[in-house]
């Protein structure tokens, strides 16, 4: 994935941050608001099931105008969205569940020790 995200970015000094797995079933989570991942350069997220096991998922949204622009990404398992800090993103599973994988990259190794 590193090489992916330098060449995708034009980031030669980019380094793996940190890695999260994130599941959204009914007994817990089912949303995490529109946002920017300030603390990363470039972010990467996995899907690992089924897009028919849920509805809803992963969501773009251009402005702060709530549902308004609002457009979901289906991420089958394996399948990869690749995205900056400043995308206005979120999640939203409305039924069913969803489990994903966050790769957190910033731009140079010295960033990721600090």
């Amino acid at each position: 994935l590193l090489p992916y995200v330098r060449q995708r970015f034009c980031c030669s000094g980019a380094a793996l941050a940190a890695v999260r797995f994130r599941r959204f079933v009914p007994e817990e989570r089912r949303f995490v608001t529109p946002h920017h991942e300030h603390g990363a350069f470039a972010i990467l997220a996995v899907g690992l099931q089924d897009p028919q096991a849920l509805t809803g998922g992963f969501f773009v949204q251009g402005s702060g105008r709530a549902f308004l622009d609002r457009r979901f990404v289906p991420l089958g398992r394996g399948d990869l969205c690749a995205f900056q800090h400043d995308l206005h993103h979120g999640v939203e599973v409305q039924e069913g569940s969803r489990s994903e994988l966050l790769f957190f990259f910033k731009d140079s190794v010295q960033s990721v020790a600090k």
